[in-house]
């Protein structure tokens, strides 16, 4: 299989896995990570919020999956421990996102307005996604493209 479609299905993969792993620290007793303390999976008003952020993060990690298994597989022709280049992809991924993806959205400024224990879980939980997305890109473009 092509890199960039093995990165492509992986990222869809990673993404879910990421999700269903987090999902029960996002919406428990926290609330989505305390970010939006009134979003409530079992209120049918929140329900639209919760959808859009799970449909923007498997976009986003269809469209990061994509861009390594291109980049790294099929450009750089790159095999051997491509999970610690999926660790790095996560890394960089979760820099980006604080220093762009959250200003834009306003994600750093409800983080920075939580207390300090919250904001500490809150990033731990974040990093933990992202560190286990880029983990299962790296294993199935591993598996599937070499």
């Amino acid at each position: 299989m092509d890199g960039w479609l093995a990165g492509l299905i992986s990222g869809i993969v990673g993404a879910t896995v990421a999700i269903l792993v987090v999902a029960p620290l996002m919406f428990g007793p926290l609330g989505p990570v305390a970010l939006f303390p009134r979003c409530d999976i079992k209120d049918p008003q929140d329900r639209p919020i919760i959808a859009v952020a799970t449909g923007v993060s498997l976009l986003a990690g269809l469209l990061v999956g994509l861009l390594f298994g291109l980049i790294v597989v099929d450009i750089l022709l790159w095999s051997q421990v491509l999970w610690s280049w999926g660790l790095l992809m996560g890394l960089i991924v979760v820099l980006l996102q604080l220093l762009v993806w959250g200003p834009l959205v306003g994600f750093n400024a409800r983080l920075a307005a939580l207390p300090r224990d919250v904001r500490l879980r809150a990033g731990l939980v974040f990093l933990v996604a992202n560190l286990l997305f880029g983990l299962v890109v790296g294993i199935l473009v591993a598996v599937w493209a070499v």
